[in-house]
Parts: structure tokens; C-alpha cells; sequence
């Protein structure tokens, strides 16, 4: 795991398909890999307040708009 100071902390995960041994795995027993962020509290206590709303439609996504960036689901 790796600590970004007060912001929050993040580790990877994998999933893997065992190799028959230790010796046969290689970087294709990789089948998926994935990063995990826990963001800080003061992060976590921001995001809480964020005003959200919907603003429009792009391409058939909802894009909502919060007051520092737009976010496209």
C-alpha cells in the first residue's frame, strides 16, 4: 500500500490464473489488474459536501457538472 500523505493511500490488486507451479507463472497468469484508492478524510469530508447536478446529455451519457469538474457516467 502507498500512503499519499493526508490525501489518501492506494494499492494494486491482480487476478490471477494459477500456475501449475511457482516456477511456470509468468506475467500471462495476469488476467486483470486493478488500482484501489482510499482517499483521506479530509478528502472523503469534501466529497460529501460537493454539490452535484445534471446538466446534460453527451452521447447518450449523463454528464453532471459539481463545482470543479464535469463527470460523465
Amino acid at each position: 500500500m502507498v500512503r499519499l500523505s493526508d490525501f489518501g493511500r492506494f494499492n494494486v490488486s491482480l487476478k490471477l490464473i494459477r500456475p501449475e507451479s511457482q516456477a511456470a507463472f509468468t506475467s500471462k497468469n495476469i488476467e486483470k489488474a486493478k488500482i484501489n484508492f482510499r482517499p483521506g478524510k479530509d478528502l472523503q469530508d469534501m466529497l460529501k459536501t460537493l454539490p452535484i447536478k445534471k446538466c446534460h446529455k453527451l452521447n447518450n451519457h449523463s454528464v453532471f457538472k459539481s463545482s470543479h469538474s464535469y463527470i460523465q457516467l
